[in-house]
């Protein structure tokens, strides 16, 4: 899934509706250019991949084409993700910090993005803590407060 023709038609092989396909496809920002519209069109265009993949079965229920249809989706989300941040990552990380004035764990700055940058990085909604993932994803814990985790073998994740 890489042109835009052979991406839209295995989305809609998914069964992804071709007026919605079509908008997303249409919503992605080709170039970066000022950031505050870049912002805006990014996360638009992030919104879009998200309602896309929502259309879809959960995955433990996903046919082969909607499993591909949505790893395009998010290759495609990702490569935009990694676009915007090549034009504009100090721009972001001078909103998140009060223009450098402010010291942020990773964990509370990835937070901070999702709020500040819808779709840049995943909601806290989406991101469950350590503490609650179930014990069958957890291998062991190798060394004083690092934890190891492997993907469930059910194909879960």
């Amino acid at each position: 899934m890489g042109a835009p023709q052979s991406l839209s038609s295995d989305l809609r092989e998914a069964g992804l509706p071709a007026h919605a396909v079509d908008e997303w496809l249409a919503a992605e920002p080709r170039a970066c250019g000022e950031f505050g519209e870049d912002r805006r069109l990014y996360a638009a265009f992030w919104a879009l991949a998200d309602a896309l993949i929502a259309r879809q079965p959960k995955k433990p229920r996903r046919n082969a084409a909607g499993a591909k249809a949505a790893a395009a989706i998010r290759e495609r989300a990702r490569r935009s993700r990694e676009r915007f941040l090549d034009a504009h990552v100090e721009k972001v990380y001078a909103a998140l910090t009060h223009d450098f004035s402010r010291f942020i764990r990773v964990e509370e700055i990835v937070h901070a993005a999702a709020e500040a940058f819808p779709g840049l990085t995943p909601a806290r909604a989406a991101m469950r803590p350590v503490s609650t993932a179930p014990s069958a994803v957890i291998a062991s814990v190798s060394g004083p407060g690092v934890l190891t985790v492997s993907p469930p073998s059910n194909g879960h994740r």
